[in-house]
């Protein structure tokens, strides 16, 4: 790969992809050469721009994240808080929904071809110049409950989120052969799979992945962009993990069946609680360094900053007795047992035992029986002898909280 500091022709370059919106042009490499006239001794030489040897790549990543954005987990990319960290963003417009897109700072638009399966397949293009180009601006959101990061394009006044199976993400732009290039990733059988591939301008959608004989090909060679291996989803998250549970389980808390965390007895010695008891039912409090701050992410929705909430959590039973768990905001008491319905039920078993406490997202991570939620049994997620390992956020879903699948359980160890 060529180097992707200091590239001074590619600077030229890029400057002249942000000029226009969707005008389409064609156009080819061209190299000057010496032209000696052989009736004279004189030698003329014409003078013309260097073109790169191979394609011309450029990031679109921060530079001071040149090495470590390869050592991402391409999952947290997912996330727009995290996508924007290692990404120069900024407010561009807002959508009709009163939501807002972002662009990169320093591209804000593209000259991409059109992919393969457009041009074998879209009317009205039969015989067009594969090398044509179109130029399309590229917008990010962010805006959903969880602030997944969203990729749109931009074409003749029309903006539309980009086709294709999965979620992209864009590291480069490769100038050569007019495509953007980055993450796939997809889920297939539930299992999360991170593929690099190319995305050029599509026939119908602004954006679609390269797709040929109907497959959808991985880039020919990765080392092009730097890459000796493709981070998977099991790649180490960034985010800041706090266990909850003793340090000397560290080894074997993600080995344990989780019904064994659930029976009370249990839970004192693989948990660091502080003990009341009242009236023969104790309840343990998890001990924490301070308050877990947990994010309201549906009143999130549409907003520039986080909701938190500080709660806490309360273990409650018998000995014997199957494990009971509740979530409880600073405003409330211990003793609001009318908060206990449905989902937290002791009789049922089902309460939500954290493991683990994501700082960074802002949630607790830990299991739930699987016919507490429903809602998943369609979803392929892991089964963890018959438990679901889940998000937990604070919100009106559920008594003081709502759940969502871990999509990524390598991120916590699983």
């Amino acid at each position: 790969m060529k180097s992707t500091k200091s590239k001074v022709l590619a600077a030229v370059l890029a400057t002249s992809i942000l000029m226009t919106a969707c005008s389409s042009n064609t156009g080819k490499d061209v190299s000057g050469e010496d032209v000696t006239d052989s009736m004279s001794e004189e030698v003329t030489t014409e003078t013309t721009e260097e073109v790169p040897e191979g394609d011309e790549i450029i990031p679109l990543y921060k530079p001071e994240f040149e090495d470590e954005i390869r050592e991402v987990s391409p999952y947290d990319l997912l996330y727009f808080d995290t996508f924007s960290y290692y990404f120069s963003v900024s407010p561009a417009k807002t959508d009709d929904l009163g939501r807002t897109l972002y662009q990169l700072d320093q591209f804000k638009t593209f000259d991409l071809k059109y992919d393969s399966e457009s041009l074998a397949t879209g009317y009205s293009l039969e015989g067009a110049d594969p090398d044509t180009t179109t130029n399309v601006g590229v917008y990010f959101s962010g805006f959903n409950m969880l602030r997944y990061t969203q990729v749109y394009g931009e074409c003749d006044g029309k903006t539309d989120s980009m086709e294709g199976t999965g979620s992209f993400i864009p590291l480069f732009y490769n100038q050569t052969r007019a495509c953007l290039v980055g993450y796939n990733i997809v889920s297939n059988s539930g299992k999360t799979e991170v593929h690099l591939r190319e995305v050029y301008h599509g026939y119908i959608s602004m954006l679609n992945f390269e797709h040929k004989d109907g497959m959808t090909p991985d880039v020919d060679n990765p080392e092009e962009y730097g890459f000796t291996t493709i981070p998977d989803a099991d790649t180490p998250t960034r985010d800041v993990i706090i266990p909850l549970y003793n340090p000397e389980f560290e080894a074997e808390i993600r080995k344990i069946s989780p019904a064994e965390l659930y029976e009370f007895d249990n839970y004192s010695k693989y948990f660091p609680v502080e003990t009341i008891s009242e009236e023969g039912l104790t309840y343990y409090k998890l001990k924490a360094d301070s308050v877990f701050q947990v994010r309201d992410v549906y009143n999130d929705t549409n907003t520039e900053n986080k909701t938190l909430y500080g709660v806490e959590y309360y273990a409650y039973g018998r000995p014997g007795d199957v494990l009971g768990g509740m979530v409880i905001t600073e405003d409330k008491s211990v003793l609001d047992l009318g908060d206990l319905s449905g989902y937290y039920d002791i009789s049922k078993g089902h309460a939500f035992v954290p493991i683990l406490y994501n700082q960074t997202r802002n949630c607790l991570v830990g299991y739930v029986p699987e016919e507490s939620v429903q809602a998943f049994s369609d979803s392929e997620l892991t089964s963890y002898d018959g438990y679901y390992l889940i998000e937990v956020y604070y919100g009106s879903m559920m008594p003081g909280m709502d759940v969502f699948p871990a999509y990524n359980p390598g991120r916590y160890g699983f």
